[in-house]
């Protein structure tokens, strides 16, 4: 009898856990539809449901190994907002020279997610690094790959409907053989 009671009682909780998790997306899909070319739903505070694009350009400062790197860097992403986050995909690059005067390359695939605070967005995201150095004594480089983080925090100088032209600060912390660190600040438009 207690065991009959015990799994009685183990499938009501099951039951009672999937109703909990279906009863939101039930409700949802019974939500009425927009009819279609009606424009996308807003979200919270006029974030709009959709496609986008970004473009930035800035300088930038980098750390590898205690040389200092300087140059410009420049970047591309694209993504989708769904309510209150955006989620984005992208690619970095970054050419400069180091303190010795040797030419640097950088390529940095990533992806990155983002919130709203008003007119700042808050976001981090991961990704690959590769980092190209143009030895001294050949017309070699030296490459190294590497995986790494970021954080960014950016502000819209202008918006226009759902564009805006921003200004932007990113963190980067690569770690390949040694760590590979540094700011950079931005100028964007994103569409």
């Amino acid at each position: 009898m207690r065991r009959r009671i015990r799994s009685s009682r183990r499938r009501w909780g099951v039951a009672a856990a999937l109703c909990g998790l279906l009863a939101p997306a039930l409700a949802s899909a019974q939500a009425p539809q927009p009819p279609p070319g009606a424009p996308a739903p807003e979200g919270p505070e006029g974030w709009r449901r959709g496609f986008g694009a970004k473009f930035y350009a800035g300088g930038s400062w980098q750390s590898f190994y205690s040389l200092a790197i300087y140059g410009a860097s420049f970047g591309a992403a694209a993504g989708g907002t769904l309510e209150h986050v955006a989620l984005w995909g992208g690619c970095e690059g970054f050419v400069g020279v180091t303190e010795f005067g040797l030419p640097a390359r950088m390529i940095r695939p990533s992806f990155a997610v983002e919130t709203h605070l008003g007119d700042f967005r808050l976001g981090g995201g991961a990704g690959m690094l590769v980092l190209a150095v143009t030895r001294a004594t050949s017309t070699s480089s030296m490459t190294s790959a590497a995986f790494g983080f970021s954080g960014h925090l950016s502000y819209d100088l202008v918006t226009l409907d759902q564009h805006a032209i921003y200004l932007e600060a990113r963190m980067n912390v690569d770690l390949a053989s040694a760590i590979l660190w540094g700011p950079s600040g931005a100028l964007g438009f994103r569409y």
